[in-house]
């Protein structure tokens, strides 16, 4: 069996993490490529608890870059069904510390947009006002014909760019 090396060094990783440090499992983690944490990941119930626990908190710690409030961000994009796309979610996959993104954008499905944009424009939440916009530095859609609407928010405090892209359809990506 080619794979058996590779299932038995996974299942004894598993039993040595087990006894590790929280800590120093983090740590092995954030050194780790995502395929690798993907593999870990499917070994036992600890590792599939603990690369869960690592991979929401580096999703977080990325949107926090962007929002004052990356768990309500994440809520308001689960309940309009709506995903991260660009250079954030590239960074998710390739930590590279050499590079950060420098925007956020956000494919909403059509329905949801506006009750997205009012999600996140609400004052009592994440309060993303609208940005002014330059004409060199309007938000693009990239010539898609899958983008019906782009419209760019930031923070008050953390001026980044959101970009939030309407879908032609129910899909946030089709």
């Amino acid at each position: 069996y080619p794979g058996s090396e590779l299932v038995r060094r996974m299942f004894l990783m598993a039993l040595i993490a087990a006894r590790l440090p929280p800590e120093l499992l983090s740590r092995i983690a954030t050194q780790s490529n995502f395929a690798m944490l993907l593999r870990w990941r499917r070994t036992s119930r600890f590792f599939f608890t603990s690369i869960s626990t690592h991979l929401r908190e580096w999703l977080t710690s990325i949107l926090a870059r962007f929002v004052t409030d990356p768990a309500l961000l994440l809520n308001v994009l689960r309940l309009c069904g709506a995903v991260i796309s660009g250079s954030a979610a590239l960074y998710f996959f390739i930590d590279d510390p050499q590079w950060t993104p420098n925007d956020l954008d956000l494919y909403v499905p059509y329905e949801s947009y506006d009750g997205f944009i009012e999600q996140i424009t609400d004052s009592q939440g994440l309060a993303l006002m609208e940005a002014s916009q330059d004409d060199d530095d309007e938000p693009s859609d990239g010539g898609s014909s899958c983008v019906l609407e782009v419209r760019r928010f930031s923070t008050p405090l953390l001026k980044k760019k959101i970009d939030v892209i309407r879908s032609v359809s129910e899909s946030p990506i089709l």
